[in-house]
């Protein structure tokens, strides 16, 4: 079977299993990764021999800084954090998988990455039906206060794009959403506003070094600048 572009592909399952089902999106990378590996099969591969896995996360989520110091592990999830793809390419170059994993937006905030999409009016057409909640499995509809949210919600805002979100925020006003992910983000605003952004990064960015690390700090700097605006537009701060 080959992939193609007059070729559409879908994989159903009735998997069920016992017990309690998770209903947060953490694992879901790791799926999108075994479905591109599979198409893959279908796809040629470079002089090099090797093929090419391109992962389309900015840069702000990649990194997901934990906003305060109780949102340490499981509450900021890295499933596209460097040392995750890093650790997920070694693996698949020892079992012997001949694809390379491309971060193209690693440095941007997705405020970035909305405003130099080079196909602006196919990007509006499609955006607001796209989904970027953490918990949307719970009602089927965004939250509108969980971090991915907030930076899909500031993204809209830096590129002043009237947010036409499909289905609409369950809490549209953030002044009276009575969010922790809310509280944190303000807090770590103002934090950075008083205090700078290396008072907030600390270890976070321990794995980078020279240059690179400055790009990482770079892009969580203007990533909490979009959060921070969008938080003074609802009266936050």
């Amino acid at each position: 079977m080959r992939f193609g572009t007059d070729n559409l592909c879908q994989w159903s399952n009735s998997i069920k299993k016992k017990g309690e089902s998770e209903i947060s999106t953490r694992a879901r990378s790791i799926i999108f990764f075994a479905f591109a590996l599979l198409a893959s099969c279908g796809i040629d591969s470079n002089k090099q021999g090797r093929k090419e896995l391109f992962v389309p996360e900015n840069g702000y989520i990649s990194l997901n800084m934990p906003l305060d110091s109780l949102r340490a592990g499981s509450l900021s999830t890295k499933t596209t954090h460097p040392i995750y793809i890093k650790a997920m390419q070694e693996i698949w170059d020892d079992v012997g998988i001949n694809i390379d994993f491309v971060l193209p937006y690693k440095y941007k905030t997705k405020g970035e990455v909305l405003m130099e999409c080079k196909n602006q009016k196919l990007m509006k057409e499609l955006i607001f039906g796209s989904t970027s909640c953490g918990k949307y499995q719970r009602k089927l509809q965004h939250c509108g206060t969980c971090v991915p949210c907030l930076v899909r919600r500031a993204a809209f805002l830096k590129n002043n794009m009237s947010d036409t979100t499909e289905g609409g925020y369950f809490k549209e006003n953030l002044q009276y959403s009575y969010s922790k992910d809310v509280a944190a983000a303000a807090m770590a605003v103002v934090q950075y506003e008083k205090y700078g952004i290396e008072s907030l990064v600390k270890s976070v960015l321990s794995f980078a070094k020279g240059e690179e690390r400055n790009l990482y700090l770079g892009v969580i700097e203007r990533g909490l600048i979009e959060i921070g605006t969008l938080l003074k537009e609802h009266s936050i701060i």
